[in-house]
């Protein structure tokens, strides 16, 4: 069974999200947990983990910021979907950097946050991200100084795109004449999925 944490200070919209997710079709077998503060939801997570965190940023004890900050040292893989009712494009900016994959702002649209849960869901079990444009993707990595290599997937081919601390250093692609050709051909793509097919560090090549 998958489980799903729900972190919000808010104890009647926890309980009403709740019962409104279990009501979407998709996600009527989803265990969900909840925690009420950043320092709860890493009890739990500790204790028996989750497969998604879905989190408000503003909270006591240890606020979304926080929670986020010590899930990349201890729960580094475990996607994260952020609410918040005081967003803007700096917050968005800054939760991405720190390794959320959505962004929702309250009040929340239930229907498309069931969506987005069914989706990194989805994903995760195939070990592939879908739904997610590829430039804010890529965007992510870079302002988290990330070292990893991506496969993309779309109707056009299959891609590789190499980053080394946030820095597209490489990239590949059948019948491309070079890697700069592929980037840029790779970065035109819609409709992808990624896949982070590992860390790219010793063994990393460079633009030629």
């Amino acid at each position: 069974m998958r489980r799903v944490l729900l972190v919000d200070d808010e104890e009647f919209l926890l309980k009403s999200l709740v019962e409104m997710l279990k009501r979407s079709g998709k996600l009527a077998g989803v265990e969900f947990v909840t925690a009420q503060n950043g320092r709860e939801a890493l009890a739990i997570l500790d204790a028996g983990g989750a497969d998604l965190v879905v989190t408000d940023l503003k909270m006591p004890e240890m606020d979304g910021m926080e929670l986020l900050q010590e899930m990349g040292e201890s729960h580094g893989d475990l996607p994260v979907i952020v609410i918040s009712a005081y967003g803007s494009e700096d917050v968005e900016v800054e939760v991405k950097r720190r390794g959320a994959v959505r962004y929702l702002d309250k009040p929340l649209d239930t229907g498309e946050l069931a969506r987005q849960i069914e989706g990194c869901l989805e994903a995760s079990a195939q070990g592939f991200i879908n739904g997610i444009p590829l430039a804010d993707f890529m965007q992510t990595v870079q302002l988290g100084r990330k070292s990893c290599s991506l496969e993309v997937l779309s109707a056009r081919g299959t891609g590789w795109l190499y980053f080394w601390e946030g820095e597209l250093v490489d990239a590949g692609m059948e019948g491309a004449a070079d890697s700069r050709e592929a980037a840029l051909e790779i970065a035109g793509w819609e409709d992808v999925s990624i896949r982070i097919a590992g860390n790219f560090g010793a063994g990393k090549t460079w633009f030629r």
